[in-house]
């Protein structure tokens, strides 16, 4: 029996080592050998006084559990899937994708507001805090009399800067909001968003397993696999890429497979949410490899293409 640690590569927040723990309990049970986790910290973990569109976002969550696989300090890194880029060097690969979590986005409120799931019903003014170029042009589409403002750090600090009135709400994943139990405070009013109504980032609640590209290292966590999950997060990273890839294009997708058959519903949006299309709903039977690119025909079709620059 192999006696060496397995060690996976992990971010230090709160999210990202809850995310960790979970593979590393997984893991040890398919795994006869132990697992230790290491912390690394990101350029996107240092940088928190820029918005997120302004500093790029092209490997700023795993540009440095890269180098540290790269290095032989680390077997393999946990990510956030959405924090991937869709155009990932051939040195690495996606050796396993967890079952997905919840795919909603999330309004909180700080207790005693007047909360709403229904973005159209929040007051002339509201200040809303998200970083997400994709959810601040969904919500200036859904209700253009709000004040946006950008808001960076891990959950716990973005939920303190609304309870100290810096917001009068922020738009969250709710899959980190489970995670850590947010949604059971009593501090805060959570709120979640139908992914029909307010359309998901592309991989929002998956974690994904990065490793070298190489059989021995996939070899050890492929058994963590979700066939289902994979199949639909890579139809939406499929789009993403298509679409320019990266966070900074406003695209918001929700895909399910129903009877053998993908469905996808999206949308594709200026940053100030004046300009949209709506790209679904799409389907295609499991084997069809074709609806990105009619997707794409379609956006050329209907002159919207200026939306991907």
């Amino acid at each position: 029996m192999d006696s060496t640690a397995i060690k996976l590569g992990t971010r230090g927040s709160e999210l990202a080592l809850w995310q960790a723990n979970h593979v590393k309990s997984l893991l040890e049970k398919v795994q006869d050998r132990p697992v230790e986790l290491v912390i690394i910290s990101t350029k996107g973990d240092e940088i928190l006084n820029v918005p997120l569109k302004e500093i790029g976002s092209k490997g700023l969550f795993t540009y440095e559990l890269e180098q540290a696989m790269i290095n032989g300090d680390i077997d393999a890194a946990v990510h956030s899937l959405k924090d991937l880029p869709t155009d990932m060097e051939e040195t690495f690969t996606v050796a396993s994708f967890l079952e997905r979590g919840s795919v909603k986005d999330a309004l909180v409120f700080p207790k005693g507001a007047k909360a709403t799931p229904m973005l159209e019903k929040l007051p002339d003014g509201c200040i809303v805090g998200t970083s997400s170029v994709r959810r601040q042009a969904q919500i200036l589409r859904l209700n253009p009399n709000v004040t946006m403002k950008d808001i960076r750090g891990n959950i716990n600090t973005r939920v303190q800067k609304l309870i100290d009135g810096e917001y009068d709400a922020i738009c969250l994943a709710a899959a980190g909001l489970e995670r850590l139990e947010f949604d059971k405070r009593d501090d805060i009013i959570v709120k979640k968003l139908s992914p029909r109504y307010f359309l998901p980032a592309v991989a929002q609640g998956c974690v994904a397993i990065q490793t070298l590209n190489n059989k021995t290292q996939i070899n050890l966590f492929k058994k963590l696999n979700h066939s289902e999950t994979e199949k639909c997060v890579e139809m939406e990273r499929e789009l993403l890429q298509a679409c320019g890839g990266g966070c900074s294009i406003p695209l918001g997708v929700f895909s399910e497979v129903v009877d053998n058959e993908f469905i996808l519903k999206a949308i594709l949006l200026s940053q100030d949410g004046k300009e949209y299309v709506s790209l679904g709903d799409a389907t295609r039977e499991l084997e069809d490899s074709d609806l990105v690119a009619n997707i794409m025909t379609d956006l050329k079709v209907r002159g919207m293409s200026h939306l991907l620059k």
